[in-house]
């Protein structure tokens, strides 16, 4: 089982009601299914969702909760497609982008240029695979007869290292006010 750019025969899925939920899911709420990069699909997604928390005013406490209880449903929908698909890592699954991005930011963001830059720092790391990224990444495509789940994990682990390192150049970036110092760039 390799990773595969074969589209998904979503019809397949239409006669268990599990089985499309776990693609619904899988794919980033259907943004996998997104014909050219559909990881930045699912990145945009992702983002949508961060940036929606912030205007709604959510408690940090519900959105940790959230973001915790989707990365369990992660795992679990991106092990079971993987699986109906015969494959370790379908490019359609775009769920880890979803949750790579939300750790590259922490939770919450509003739109502007923290928002932007987290975005291409996210699809930087991401693309480029910076060491320990490419690692994960190739033992994520092994996957596991033994504990399945590990699929599921696999995929979603490279993006979240990802996402880790992102994060850190955005809390650099942060930290010595490059961000604001960017922004005014952009508004003279």
């Amino acid at each position: 089982m390799n990773q595969s750019k074969k589209p998904i025969a979503w019809r397949n899925y239409l006669q268990n009601p599990v089985d499309l939920l776990a693609l619904w899911l899988a794919t980033g709420f259907g943004s996998g299914f997104w014909p050219v990069g559909p990881g930045t699909a699912g990145s945009v997604v992702g983002l949508g969702i961060l940036v929606y928390f912030a205007q709604a005013g959510w408690e940090i406490t519900w959105v940790v909760l959230f973001w915790i209880i989707l990365f369990f449903l992660g795992v679990w929908s991106a092990t079971r497609v993987s699986r109906k698909e015969g494959v370790n890592d379908h490019g359609s699954i775009v769920i880890d982008e979803v949750l790579g991005i939300a750790l590259t930011v922490g939770g919450s963001i509003t739109w502007g240029i923290d928002a932007v830059v987290a975005f291409i720092l996210f699809r930087f790391f991401d693309i480029i695979k910076v060491p320990p990224v490419k690692a994960i990444d190739r033992w994520s495509k092994k996957g596991s007869r033994e504990h399945p789940w590990i699929t599921g994990f696999g995929i979603i682990a490279d993006d979240l290292a990802a996402g880790v390192q992102a994060g850190i150049c955005l809390w650099i970036l942060k930290h010595f006010d490059l961000l604001t110092a960017l922004a005014q760039l952009f508004e003279a």
